[in-house]
């Protein structure tokens, strides 16, 4: 009888389940493998759908060239800027932004914990600073400006967006004349404005009455005949600096200078 169940098990035949034709089974059937699932590579197309990578591909080349220039390329993830980093930086000022060329500051936004930015000798015709709100200091030289929105930057401290001759050493140098045309500025929602710079814009009248933390004002050079064409000064208490209208030679035009 051992005999018998020993030289079944080896062929494989079933004692007890009364098939007639049993299917055999073999000592080393295991289970099947699963079927390996293939996953798509992830890469900076992907990324580019989550939230925290931003696309470029359409902001100002000079632009994102020099936030690329920034702490050796820190800032991005092959073409795509890292929205966690960016809005980590507090300055985007010196050197790295000066003269770089740069016609739009379409991206700033995601710089939302900016504190400082600079933007000396560009060519910026436009410039909305609403993405970053801790903005305090705004320094635009001698750029292309017709318009400028601060609106949204409660904490601006100082405002400079004057234009100035560039001047050299070098004997064929000829002196460089900034272009900002600034015909308005509203600065009604920034309550902390401590200086304001806007020499040599095209501004006809300026209203600095909601503006009580002001301590200096310069309009010189604007489109300006009197005083009270900057409305509100005598009102916060600033006074009209010693001299205060002055006719400068070499065609500057008329100098104003507050201070409280």
């Amino acid at each position: 009888m051992r005999l018998f169940c020993f030289l079944g098990m080896l062929s494989g035949c079933r004692a007890d389940d009364g098939d007639e034709n049993p299917e055999p089974i073999s000592a080393y059937e295991t289970e099947p493998e699963p079927a390996i699932e293939e996953v798509e590579e992830v890469g900076p197309v992907a990324l580019e759908l989550g939230e925290g990578y931003i696309d470029t591909s359409d902001w100002c080349p000079n632009f994102v060239q020099t936030l690329r220039d920034y702490e050796g390329g820190a800032l991005f993830y092959g073409e795509y800027l890292i929205r966690e980093q960016a809005a980590g930086v507090t300055e985007l000022t010196g050197h790295m932004m000066h003269n770089r060329g740069i016609t739009s500051l379409e991206g700033i936004q995601y710089f939302t914990g900016l504190t400082n930015l600079e933007l000396f000798r560009n060519q910026l015709t436009t410039l909305d600073v609403s993405g970053p709100p801790a903005l305090e200091e705004l320094v635009a030289w001698n750029n292309q400006l017709t318009a400028l929105d601060v609106s949204n930057n409660p904490a601006l401290r100082i405002l400079d967006v004057v234009n100035l001759p560039m001047i050299s050493f070098d004997d064929d140098y000829e002196p460089e004349q900034g272009n900002n045309r600034l015909t308005a500025l509203d600065i009604s929602n920034n309550p902390v404005l401590e200086v304001l710079n806007i020499m040599n814009n095209y501004l006809t009248t300026l209203d600095v009455s909601n503006n009580t933390s002001l301590r200096s004002v310069d309009v010189s050079g604007n489109n300006m005949s009197d005083p009270d064409d900057v409305i509100g000064w005598q009102e916060i208490e600033l006074t009209l600096a010693d001299g205060g209208w002055l006719g400068l030679p070499g065609g500057m035009g008329d100098f104003l200078y507050f201070w409280p």
